[in-house]
């Protein structure tokens, strides 16, 4: 794998660590400030999904930095279209920034998918001039937006829209719940990246 030629250019250093995968990932990451964990995943589901979760899971819910869930069989990663899920709360800007930055090693056209916040904005030309704050704002560009409308299966509308788009890549902001938050709750962003065929790039907000 390092021998690659593809990794040519890359300097790549390998550790051997003991312990938890998320946890000593965790640590490395904020040690060696790491500005991005990939990863490959296979998901987990059942009961297993329920009492245990998969090791993305627990990555994207501890990491300090963005973790970029890749599923096995996705191909080369050259994301040409992305979906930005987003519910426009102000806190997910960071989202918005990261893709920015990206779209300049990438020059790909975005689909931002409005998921529905009830009780946010009073009519579409409010969740319109969202948007486009957010889009200007962050400099990030070829950005169309489009509305979830109401779901009792926001993931699986995700990554449906994501497919039917033929997106390459979804993004998503997380407040990485943790404890009994996250039992309550549960994650969005996590169960997307479990069983999405895509990759999703997950950024962390606070």
């Amino acid at each position: 794998m390092v021998a690659d030629t593809a990794l040519a250019g890359l300097q790549i250093e390998t550790r051997v660590e003991e312990g938890l995968l998320y946890s000593s990932l965790r640590r490395i990451a904020e040690e060696d400030e790491i500005g991005l964990i990939v990863m490959g995943t296979k998901g987990a589901s059942g009961a297993l999904e329920f009492f245990v979760g998969s090791n993305t899971e627990k990555v994207i819910r501890t990491a300090p930095c963005p973790v970029l869930a890749i599923p096995e069989k996705s191909g080369d990663f050259n994301p040409k279209t992305v979906v930005l899920a987003t519910t426009l709360d102000e806190d997910q800007f960071a989202a918005f920034l990261q893709l920015t930055g990206w779209q300049k090693r990438w020059p790909f056209n975005v689909k931002m998918l409005y998921l529905n916040n009830p009780g946010m904005f009073g009519s579409d030309k409010e969740i319109e001039d969202a948007a486009a704050g957010f889009a200007r704002r962050s400099g990030l560009h070829d950005v169309t937006k489009y509305g979830s409308g109401a779901t009792f299966n926001e993931e699986a509308s995700i990554v449906q829209f994501a497919q039917k788009e033929g997106a390459d890549l979804i993004v998503m902001a997380t407040h990485q719940r943790k404890g009994l938050s996250h039992l309550l709750f549960g994650s969005l962003t996590e169960d997307t990246a479990n069983h999405s065929p895509i990759p999703v790039l997950s950024i962390p907000v606070k």
